[in-house]
């Protein structure tokens, strides 16, 4: 059986905000694909498009922090992400334009749900090692992505109300 070395400390945070990135970019993409679709309504595209900075703003946030440490954002964390998001569209397939696109935005917001918790993982990680930038960082994330998914339920709704006018 092989052995793996354990990860210290600078280690172990870069994997922390590696794994964030991933998530991060995976909602970007979902939320970009809202705004650019041309059947999205522009209360919900206006939404997205400010959610998807935000998401932005983070990754660009945790790119700086990683440089700090001597880490990078993974490429190979993204791809992962991007192929489960992909196989994910499998559970809307069912669904016409406005069900497909609900279903998207309730996975935007259970994706900012699993970020809003990262960063609860990586302040206390933070925390314990005794590093303040990432932790503030973190705290900063905390309430940025509640921000986000709290942002995408009315837009889940209305979506939701608008299908059932459409019948």
């Amino acid at each position: 059986m092989a052995q793996f070395a354990m990860e210290n400390s600078q280690e172990q945070l870069a994997r922390y905000m590696q794994d964030l990135h991933a998530a991060e970019r995976g909602l970007e993409d979902i939320l970009k694909g809202h705004v650019e679709h041309v059947d999205t309504p522009s209360t919900v595209r206006q939404a997205c498009s400010a959610a998807a900075q935000a998401a932005r703003t983070r990754m660009a946030a945790i790119d700086l922090n990683l440089t700090r440490i001597g880490g990078t954002a993974g490429s190979v964390r993204g791809l992962v992400n991007r192929a489960a998001i992909a196989f994910s569209d499998m559970w809307s397939m069912s669904h016409d334009a406005t069900g497909k696109m609900t279903m998207e935005l309730i996975k935007s917001h259970a994706a900012a749900h699993l970020i809003h918790a990262s960063y609860f993982a990586l302040h206390s990680y933070a925390k314990s090692i005794g590093d303040q930038m990432t932790e503030q960082l973190a705290e900063q994330g905390i309430r940025d992505s509640a921000a986000t998914a709290k942002s995408l339920l009315p837009m889940i709704g209305h979506l939701a109300m608008s299908a059932a006018t459409e019948r």
